[in-house]
Order: structure tokens, then sequence, then C-alpha cells
């Protein structure tokens, strides 16, 4: 994980107390904890195979929603969503000079490196994005919660959460530990952070540094993937970095897309009804993807609200079965340069919003030089800008590609009468004579 200066006193003694409750044992734990260029990290001090067992933690050791439960603030956190009552029991403890997990508490990070907790310079570097988007709407609905419902618990309870960790600040840094560290295989209503595991930092591959034999060689780094489907924004918000997004399968380059079939509609029931057969609602999200074509799920949506006229025979029930089958596919030469047109209007929309071009994106990220706090913010800035650009640039390449081969594209009627026999696969009718007795 990222952030914080770290000491190696505070190390040492989260060492030691990770041997005193059997984690770690001198001379045969195969790592260490080190200094990486992430912050801290583990560093394989021999080589780990594949059926290794690196650590176990027990549960004693988590700092969890089931601690919280049996501790002294539990009453206050009934009826609390999970994170919430985390992160509150997460600062109490913090508050607790002889809170059993002390030595972890010490070596979390005080500040934390995710835009969300970035000053307003170092966000106008976002200016445009839909990261910054995303950071300003979990900055709203973080302070809203703080005021709603964890103020008046704070406020009522000084004794247990004491004025240095009563404050929003407090609140955000302890939601930012939170998000950013509980472990995946305890998501749900008992999450935990887990001393020692959340140790272990990103690596483009679910194990970073292996061969045939090992996972990971002497002296390299233990790091594990975070979530494949992660996008570099999400990395960023969560975790306060991005990686090279790659192009094709599996890139983490991504732009979120938000289609509505809209209220005013004349046939939105209809098309609600197709949409709640396959499970699909009013609003739906969908991602564009460096270096691939737009889902077909993507466009059949988009031809499903774009229906209309002529095409919104399929709507009737006799096709309510199949209309999704259909739309997957070119409905008609009017539906599909609707679909196109609104599609471009709306990329060529948020393209608007950026200050900078690619071109300039590119040479400025050439020039970025440092590992200061700052800089590594600005990398982190423009390289976030720089992918979502480079994704609705081909978002939009597609579709204008797209409306000028319209007439190159095969759709329903044809389809239809080519599956009738009245079509042959050139497009041309099938001979009258070929239907005679």
């Amino acid at each position: 994980m990222t952030g914080g200066a770290y000491t190696e006193r505070k190390v040492a003694e989260f060492w030691k107390w990770l041997e005193k409750n059997g984690v770690v044992e001198q001379g045969k734990t195969p790592f260490r904890i080190a200094e990486v260029p992430e912050g801290l990290g583990l560093i394989a001090t021999a080589q780990i195979n594949e059926r290794d067992e690196l650590f176990a933690i027990p549960e004693s050791l988590l700092l969890s929603v089931s601690a919280a439960q049996a501790s002294p603030v539990r009453k206050h956190l009934a009826d609390l969503p999970a994170w919430i009552a985390l992160a509150l029991f997460l600062l109490h403890e913090k508050a607790k000079p002889e809170s059993r997990w002390r030595p972890y508490l010490d070596l979390l990070p005080e500040e934390l490196d995710s835009p969300f907790f970035w000053e307003d310079d170092d966000l106008k570097e976002l200016e445009g994005t839909q990261l910054l988007g995303n950071v300003l709407s979990y900055r709203s609905f973080i302070e809203r919660t703080f005021e709603e419902s964890v103020r008046p618990i704070l406020e009522s309870q000084p004794q247990l959460w004491p004025q240095s960790v009563a404050t929003s600040d407090a609140f955000s840094w302890a939601f930012g530990i939170v998000r950013s560290r509980t472990h995946p295989a305890l998501a749900g209503d008992d999450i935990a952070l887990v001393p020692l595991a959340d140790l272990i930092n990103h690596g483009n591959g679910p194990y970073v540094g292996a061969s045939n034999q090992d996972f990971w060689a002497k002296k390299t780094q233990i790091t594990m993937d975070y979530g494949a489907e992660k996008s570099n924004g999400d990395l960023a918000l969560d975790y306060g970095f991005v990686v090279d997004g790659g192009i094709g399968e599996g890139t983490r380059d991504k732009f979120q897309l938000t289609l509505e079939v809209p209220e005013e509609d004349r046939f939105v029931d209809d098309k609600l009804d197709v949409a709640e057969l396959y499970g699909l609602g009013q609003v739906c999200e969908f991602s564009l993807e460096r270096g691939l074509d737009p889902s077909s799920q993507l466009l059949a949506f988009i031809r499903l609200i774009a229906l209309a006229g002529a095409d919104a025979f399929l709507l009737e029930a006799i096709f309510r079965d199949a209309v999704l089958e259909h739309v997957c596919l070119p409905v008609s030469r009017e539906n599909e340069e609707s679909v196109c047109a609104s599609m471009i209007d709306g990329l060529r929309s948020s393209l608007s919003n950026y200050e900078t071009t690619i071109e300039e994106d590119v040479r400025l990220l050439g020039d970025i030089d440092g590992d200061d706090r700052a800089t590594r913010r600005k990398r982190m800035a423009v390289s976030a800008r720089l992918a979502e650009k480079r994704v609705l640039i081909e978002g939009l390449d597609f579709f204008e590609t797209r409306l000028k081969d319209l007439d190159r594209l095969e759709y329903y009627a044809e389809r239809r009468l080519k599956s009738l026999g009245l079509l042959d696969d050139s497009g041309d009718v099938t001979p009258w004579d070929e239907f005679q007795m």
C-alpha cells in the first residue's frame, strides 16, 4: 500500500508483534518488510513455491466488524453499514494508546494518495475527467454520511472517540483506509483490515515474477492483482495509483457510460418491460475499453433506446421474447443512424470537457520528473485523463466509421427475408422459379 513516512522502528515493532502472535518466525518466514517504490512491501528472502504458505493471520488479529461488535463501542454501531462500523472502530482503536493493534495502527499511513484526499490545486489537473466526477461524488457522500450518521455518535461519546478522532477529516481518513485495505475475501457484513496482508502491493498479474517452478524468486517483491476488472480510474480512486493500462482484452483504460431509457419516450413502458426480461433496468452502465469495440450488450441497449417509428413493431408482444436478440444486430438504417448520431454527440461532448489534447498530455507526461508527492499526483492525473481521452477517441472513431458504412450493414428486414429464402446471400431476390413445383 502507498503513502506515509515509515521508520525502521515502526517496522521492527510491527514485526515483533507478528512474531509474538505466531504469524512470522525468525529464520523460517520467507519474506521481509522493506521499503519499495509504493511505500512498504514484502520482499521474498527465498524462493517461494506454489504450495508454500506465506503466512496465516489468526482471527484475533483481524481488525474487523466482528471485533467491533465484541468491543465497548458495539452498542453505538448497531444498524450501521459494515464499512461505517469498521471505520468508527478503527478510529476508536487509533485513539487508544494501549490498543492491542497499536503496532499495526502505527504503521498505517497518515496521508493517502487517492485523489479523494488531494488539495484543490492538485485536482485542477483532473479537470474534465470522469475520475474527478467520481472523486467529488465520493466526497459529497462521505460528508453527508458524517453529518447525518457519524457526527451524532462521536459527539455523544467523547470517552470512546476523543476530539483527535472525532472530526470529518479523521472519518475521511478511516474511510480511505477501510476502502483501500479491506481484504477482498472478507467483503460483506464482516469486512476486516488484515495486518501484514495489506502490505502486499498490486502487480499486473495474480502472481508477478512467477516461473514454471516458483511464484516469486528470491529478492523479488510479492504482489497480487487488486482486481482484474478494476480500471485505472478505480485504482486511482481506491488506492492512489495507476498502471500501464494496456490495449485490448484486460485493458485497465476504460470510460464508464451511463445510458437511460428516457421517461418521455413514447414507448418507455414497452422498452422497460423488454429490459427487465433480460435483467436490465431503465438506467444501465457500460464500459468503453481501449483497443476493443463497444460491447454487443452496449450496442443492443442503445438500439433498444432508439427504437421508434416503423421499427417499434419489435416491441409488440409477439416479439417480446426475442426483441433483445434482434437488437443485438442492426435493426434498420434509421435506427443505426440514430445510435451512431447519439453516441457521436455524447462522446464529443465528453471530449470537450478536457482542457488539453492527447498530444499535449503525452508531451507533458514525458516531461514530468521527480518522485515527491506533488509530482506523483501530477503524473497520476495526466495519466488518468490521457487514458480516458484515448478511450473516448477510439469510441468516436468507431461510431463515425460506422455512420459512414450504414449502407454496407445488414438489417432486420434483410435478415428476415434471407431466413425465409426470399433473398440469397448476396442480398439479391431469389428467382421465382425456384419456388415453383
